[in-house]
């Protein structure tokens, strides 16, 4: 009965613009590299909306792995290799520095140059260079800066960055005295927020496609529960499910894009489905008296785990997708919902109510173990960082909604405060294939 309600309740909350989230960081890694990122030597004449080294130096920071030291505390301002001074970097331990150069393209004048070189500062040697050409408009710069820290990141750390990624998120806000809900979308930083869907209905369970051209949700049309598909790039919608006297939620994308997930009660009870995307047939996955809802598929796309009360309350199970073989996955807590898998398959992350409140919790496939990783009163809609190392989801921070972020050994914590009276639903975006 309990889980009913919880459902119920998710699914009665449940102008392209652009603005910023703030990312604060709560709890930092202890250790944190300290790196150094050097105003860039720009060498273009005309006045650029944003600083690519500042760009950097902030997604390193907000990363929480990193100590960036700024500008103001820095000793000198090298422009090229000849120009460093090690012993000076060193007198600040610093453990990475960062030179870089704006110019124009040699290839395309109408293109700038940000080139960079990385350094090792106790070794005294230069760990990497690269270089991208870039649109001078304010989201070109972004996105290239982005692409600039994902590079440092990984040739630091050995792990792909994610500041070039997405995160989808629904928000509800008041317009004109009316409550609209709003589908949106922002760089894994909080830069760059669009609106890409709205509607005074409510929005529920965003899924991205593996090409990023696509995100499903669910959302009432005619009073009814649909699930959609739409096409970022148009806006146009496709009908994913609309069975009529049933309710439709819960979609989830395949990770090669064929296929669908989703959760209806077409055939009377709650179910999972699968609906080929391809030639549009659709087959279902469970067969239960309990309700089964919340696919997720697994990186291999052979499994999917779901949230059934099968067993008397909420829990996780996995299903084999080729035969519909399921297994239960959770015992720790007294309810765990809204599983999903990480990049590198071993953890599934769920909501789980433990004595004091709704956790955001990581189960290690390979031993086990369940491991909370927030502590604040009601954390919901966890999504997984395509590089396995974040998750983000929300909650409530002195009454405010915010979006938060944790690592997923738990040790960074960061919050996102957001220009609205509710958030959401937050639904991390895979790497682009």
């Amino acid at each position: 009965m309990k889980f009913k309600l919880a459902m119920l309740l998710m699914m009665i909350f449940a102008s392209t613009s652009s603005w910023a989230i703030d990312i604060r960081i709560t709890e930092g890694k202890a250790g944190a590299d300290k790196i150094s990122i050097v105003p860039f030597n720009q060498k273009i004449s005309e006045a650029l909306p944003l600083n690519v080294d500042e760009l950097i130096r902030n997604n390193l920071a907000q990363s929480g792995e990193f100590l960036a030291l700024h500008p103001d505390n820095m000793m000198s301002y090298p422009k090229s290799e000849q120009e460093i001074y090690f012993r000076n970097w060193l007198l600040l331990k610093q453990d990475y520095l960062i030179l870089g150069t704006v110019d124009y393209s040699p290839e395309n004048s109408l293109l700038m140059r940000v080139s960079f070189s990385l350094f090792n500062v106790n070794s005294s040697k230069k760990m990497f260079e690269d270089y991208i050409d870039t649109a001078t408009d304010e989201r070109s710069i972004r996105k290239a800066g982005n692409i600039l820290s994902d590079k440092i990141y990984e040739n630091i750390t050995g792990v792909k960055g994610i500041f070039s990624t997405k995160i989808a998120f629904v928000s509800r806000t008041m317009k004109d005295g009316a409550t609209f809900q709003r589908v949106q979308i922002m760089d894994a930083n909080g830069e760059n927020v669009q609106t890409v869907y709205e509607d005074d209905a409510p929005i529920i369970s965003i899924s991205w496609s593996h090409d990023l051209k696509y995100i499903a949700y669910a959302t009432v049309k005619n009073g009814r529960w649909v699930v959609l598909s739409q096409e970022l790039a148009t806006g146009k919608q496709s009908i994913i499910a609309n069975y009529p006297d049933a309710t439709n939620s819960a979609p989830s994308f395949s990770p090669d894009g064929k296929q669908i997930a989703f959760q209806s009660t077409k055939d009377g009870n709650f179910e999972i489905y699968i609906k080929n995307l391809i030639n549009g047939e659709v087959r279902r996955l469970t067969r239960h008296r309990g309700i089964d809802t919340e696919p997720s598929w697994s990186p291999d796309g052979k499994k999917i785990v779901f949230t059934s009360d099968r067993g008397g309350s909420a829990q996780v199970y996995e299903a084999d997708v080729a035969t519909g073989r399921t297994v239960r996955l959770t015992f720790d807590g007294k309810y765990n919902a809204k599983p999903s898998y990480s990049a590198d398959g071993r953890y599934v992350v769920t909501v789980s109510l433990q004595d004091d409140g709704y956790s955001i919790a990581a189960l290690d496939l390979e031993t086990g173990q369940m491991r909370l990783l927030s502590s604040t009163d009601y954390d919901e809609s966890p999504s997984i960082a395509p590089n396995a190392t974040n998750l983000i989801y929300a909650t409530k921070n002195s009454g405010k909604s915010v979006l938060s972020w944790v690592s997923m050994d738990g040790k960074i914590t960061k919050s996102m405060p957001v220009d609205a009276y509710d958030v959401r639903e937050p639904s991390w975006s895979p790497y682009k294939k």
